[in-house]
Formats: structure tokens, C-alpha cells, sequence
């Protein structure tokens, strides 16, 4: 990864990449044709592999004893909620 968002927890690093590399893959359908069709595809897949992330964030917090886990829990929640409507 570079060094970009790196917490040197492999499995929550390796999905910060999947989900930069799906945004730059959003990014890049807006400027072809017909991309809402496209759009609407990515940003449900987006939703799902952001909800799936926080879940795995959330796991390892817990088996790590993360002291403000769940205050972390409800901002997951909180941007789900607002992604969602």
C-alpha cells in the first residue's frame, strides 16, 4: 500500500486498498457513457464492501480490547446510515 493508510493490521490494510481502488474505479466510470447505469452498480458494491469492512474493523477491535470500540461502532453505523439514505 505504499505507506498510505497503513495500521499494520494486514487484513483491515489489504481492504482500505480495495475500497481506494474501487472509489478510483467510481471515479473513472463518471466520465464514460451511460454511466449511470455503472454508478449505481459501483456505489451498491461500495456500500456492501464498506459494510463488510467495518465489520472486520469492529472484530479486531474487540479481540484487541479497543477500549473506545464502541463509540468507533457507532460512527460505523452512523455512516452506513447516512450512505444508505
Amino acid at each position: 500500500m505504499a505507506g498510505e493508510l497503513p495500521n499494520r493490521i494486514e487484513e483491515v490494510d489489504h481492504e482500505h486498498q480495495d475500497l481506494i481502488n474501487l472509489i478510483n474505479s467510481l471515479h473513472d466510470a463518471l466520465g464514460e457513457e451511460r454511466s449511470g447505469e455503472r454508478v449505481e452498480a459501483f456505489l451498491g458494491e461500495i456500500l456492501a464492501d464498506i459494510s463488510s469492512h467495518f465489520a472486520l474493523e469492529e472484530k479486531v477491535m474487540r479481540d484487541r480490547h479497543y477500549d473506545v470500540l464502541a463509540e468507533h461502532k457507532a460512527d460505523h453505523e452512523r455512516l452506513l446510515d447516512e450512505c444508505a439514505t
